[in-house]
């Protein structure tokens, strides 16, 4: 058999193999991250997304906030800190929970963080912890333009990239502050 007349097939690899390439090769965190949104596109549809990290848990007061991390587009300045009561979703994330929010538009008037999202990303979020037992470390987000976009479901599709290999690269990410 002539392999060289047979056309090569590319098959792509799960999201969680691409990751767990990066962070072997030695990638940058940023870089991480940017794969990681990447992938992330490729398992569900969102115009932004969001990495978000818990500084040291065991600091009482930095137990409720979260730093942005990595943010693509660029809508939101890294390293900015949000305490977790100024999203609707803070609560369900600080428990470990996934969150839908279907419009951001219901809740920007009692939340800064969701006001915020709303005006500068879009209507509906989809929140699934990163979290390595018991910790909480912080959160990925998707956000999508169209309101209702995301539903309950959509956590099953996300929740492989916020396992073991997400959750080393946000341990990384917080021991190089």
């Amino acid at each position: 058999m002539d392999n060289a007349a047979s056309p090569s097939v590319r098959v792509p690899a799960p999201p969680l193999t691409v990751i767990m390439q990066a962070i072997a090769a030695g990638l940058d965190v940023p870089g991480i991250f940017t794969i990681v949104a990447q992938q992330a596109a490729q398992v569900l549809a969102h115009d932004a997304l969001a990495v978000l990290l818990r500084p040291d848990a065991r600091d009482a007061a930095a137990a409720q906030e979260f730093a942005v991390a990595f943010c693509q587009p660029p809508i939101v300045k890294a390293d900015r800190s949000w305490l977790f009561s100024d999203f609707s979703f803070g609560p369900a994330l600080l428990a470990n929970r996934p969150a839908v929010v279907p419009d951001f538009a219901a809740t920007a008037d009692q939340y800064a963080g969701d006001r915020l999202l709303l005006e500068q990303a879009g209507h509906a979020g989809l929140i699934v912890p990163i979290a390595a037992a018991p910790q909480v470390l912080g959160g990925l987000v998707l956000i999508s333009a169209v309101p209702g976009l995301h539903r309950p479901e959509d956590v099953l599709l996300v929740e492989p990239l916020t396992g073991k290999a997400f959750v080393e690269v946000a341990v990384v990410a917080e021991t190089r502050k």
